[in-house]
């Protein structure tokens, strides 16, 4: 969000719009302690796709050190084709050790709680040890997907997985054709 832009934490910024979605597609971060974005009317999901362009998808590693962000809204007007707090995930990216509570996700692609979705390519992506609550996602297509955790994970599935994970209070809208309490599409889901 632009009310967000360029204000210093340490020596990192926070950015939060779309013009920013390449400068910080690998960038690996810890929190360290609850976030509360309810006064951030447009979340711009962290790494995101138009096209699948690659340069887009998060790669990183985001440890939320046991905390939680709050609060996230991904309007229609952010664009996303993959929505939640992160948007699409790219090779070797590690989402761990996070809560997400109070999310609601309007998107065209696939909406998730933590990821919108993964990229089409053999991924080693890993959400492990997260959590999702009190979930609204509307992805409204015939083919579109929505998950708690994440929406639709998509390549080979022996290289990315679900672990020990769980969603509570999902509100999928009726119109989103793939969903589950965990995954919309074909994840790899172990002990969540």
């Amino acid at each position: 969000n632009k009310n967000l832009s360029h204000k210093k934490y340490k020596k990192y910024s926070v950015i939060n719009d779309e013009s920013h979605y390449a400068e910080f597609s690998d960038a690996c971060a810890e929190l360290t302690a609850d976030i509360d974005l309810s006064g951030v009317a447009c979340w711009y999901p962290i790494g995101n796709s138009f096209n699948h362009e690659s340069n887009l998808w998060y790669t990183g590693t985001f440890d939320g050190k046991n905390h939680k962000i709050t609060n996230v809204t991904v309007p229609t007007s952010a664009g996303a084709t993959f929505g939640g707090l992160f948007g699409l995930l790219g090779e070797e990216a590690t989402i761990k050790n996070l809560g997400v509570e109070n999310i609601n996700v309007y998107c065209r692609g696939a909406a998730g709680g933590i990821a919108g979705g993964t990229t089409l390519t053999e991924n080693k992506v890993t959400i492990s040890h997260c959590y999702a609550a009190n979930v609204v996602l509307d992805a409204p297509s015939k083919d579109r997907n929505a998950g708690g955790i994440i929406g639709g994970m998509w390549g080979t599935l022996s290289d990315y997985g679900v672990d020990n994970c769980f969603a509570y209070n999902v509100n999928i809208t009726d119109e989103t054709p793939h969903r589950g309490y965990i995954a919309g599409y074909d994840a790899v889901v172990n002990d969540s």
